[in-house]
């Protein structure tokens, strides 16, 4: 499945850097729609990202919340 609204995962500080990656592997593409979405993650989860996740989640056209 495509994660396509905007998702919350503030009350999970246990997610993997797998579940992680995963999450953002199925996040939709926005870039080109015009249409903002956020993920919100806890702030234990968005210190395990990388610089590369982060940009993939903006290239995607998600904004990230803590």
């Amino acid at each position: 499945g495509v994660i396509g609204q905007d998702i919350s995962f503030s009350d999970s500080p246990l997610l993997t850097e797998a579940s992680l990656a995963n999450i953002i592997d199925h996040l939709k593409d926005n870039s080109t729609t015009g249409t903002a979405r956020t993920i919100t993650l806890n702030q234990t989860s968005v210190d395990k990202l990388t610089e590369a996740q982060t940009a993939e989640i903006t290239r995607k056209g998600w904004s990230l919340a803590v």
